[in-house]
């Protein structure tokens, strides 16, 4: 999914940054999974539009390493136009990125089972729900459950949505972004 907003962002002519916090390898360092589906076509590797980062989290709690902000600050002081922060994201607790960007999307895929029981944590700090792989046959439940979860949350202004996109055919994604911008506009009419 990251690589697609990558590419409609930088065809938008975005300057786009990527800090992929992965889970420590038994070395210490990041698998580096997320980096290597990531490969963004028709983009120089020596473009300076496009930066990778990936970091191990160390074990931290709360699904970002401890110098993952900092990381961001750089990439926002050298001008990147979208910084995107890709978290470990696996549990309920792993949610730090609150702290840290501006717009929270979860990421789920269809039959991913009860959302409250599998991700009550990260399913509460979302500001858009997506899901991927939509053209699986359980997305209208997946969807119908998120919508209820949405239900459920005390209502503070901004009314989360939910997405469906495929990766693979790049289908959903400029809807996604959409809903993105429309999110960065309303943060800043708050301000």
């Amino acid at each position: 999914m990251i690589r697609c907003l990558i590419e409609e962002y930088l065809k938008l002519d975005n300057k786009v940054g990527v800090v992929a916090v992965d889970p420590s390898s038994l070395s210490g360092g990041a698998f580096l999974g997320d980096r290597t589906r990531m490969q963004v076509h028709g983009v120089d590797p020596f473009d300076k539009k496009l930066y990778i980062r990936s970091m191990a989290s160390r074990g931290n709690f709360g699904g970002l390493s401890k110098s993952t902000k900092n990381v961001v600050k750089v990439l926002d002081a050298a001008g990147y136009d979208k910084v995107f922060v890709e978290t470990v994201g696996a549990g309920q607790n792993d949610i730090d990125v609150r702290n840290l960007a501006h717009t929270l999307l979860v990421v789920v895929n269809p039959g991913m089972g009860d959302v409250q029981t599998l991700k009550g944590g990260i399913m509460e700090i979302a500001h858009l729900y997506v899901i991927n792989k939509a053209d699986y046959p359980e997305t209208a439940k997946t969807e119908g459950e998120i919508k209820s979860f949405i239900g459920m949350l005390p209502k503070q202004g901004w009314e989360p949505n939910v997405y469906k996109t495929e990766a693979y055919q790049n289908r959903g994604v400029k809807e996604l972004i959409s809903g993105i911008e429309e999110h960065l506009e309303y943060i800043k009419e708050k301000k």
